[in-house]
């Protein structure tokens, strides 16, 4: 393997973390604003 090819992999590898990062948050917020909704129903 080229150093090259690595630092590709490793630059996408990291965006892609930072993608995922970004969906796991939302999905966190959807879930506690779900959970404020339903305690404070009747």
């Amino acid at each position: 393997m080229h150093v090259k090819d690595l630092e590709m992999k490793n630059r996408y590898l990291e965006g892609e973390c930072k993608r995922l990062s970004h969906v796991l948050q939302f999905f966190i917020d959807e879930n506690q604003a779900l959970q404020i909704f339903f305690l404070s129903s009747p």
